[in-house]
């Protein structure tokens, strides 16, 4: 069943809020989006060769925030995004490619896949997992 437009807004709207807090460096785990817009179950990964293993949130957090402090240039940028309803009721995916610079040479942008996994909650769509697979050729690949 394809994912109603509101739905797929609200995904984007929640993914484009998480990287712009990522780029802010905003990893307070009490603030937006990172209290809002995440179950309590979200795990975050693999996503290599950066991170191996699954984190919680507040380990996710401190893993993007040791990555920052290593290259405080470092940005991401959404380049474009696909949801698609996910295999159980009230579940998406938010595929997404997205171009990250500061980490290699000036003029360089390093392109990735992120896959945000949601579950609706008595009305409300919450993070459930991130994965990722670095320097892919995109979304398309899957």
């Amino acid at each position: 069943m394809p994912l109603d437009s509101e739905s797929q807004k609200r995904l984007r709207n929640i993914t484009a809020g998480i990287v712009e807090a990522t780029n802010n460096r905003n990893f307070d785990l009490n603030s937006t989006p990172w209290k809002t817009c995440f179950a309590p179950q979200f795990l975050a990964g693999p996503f290599p060769p950066t991170m191996p293993q699954k984190l919680t949130l507040e380990k996710w957090l401190d893993h993007l925030a040791w990555e920052a402090s290593q290259a405080p240039e470092w940005k991401i940028e959404i380049l474009d995004s696909d949801p698609v309803p996910g295999q159980t009721k009230n579940s998406a995916s938010l595929y997404f490619n997205f171009g990250a610079t500061g980490r290699v040479p000036d003029g360089i942008q390093w392109r990735s896949v992120g896959v945000f996994d949601f579950q609706c909650f008595s009305g409300e769509w919450l993070a459930i997992a991130y994965r990722g697979f670095d320097g892919h050729g995109g979304v398309e690949m899957f």
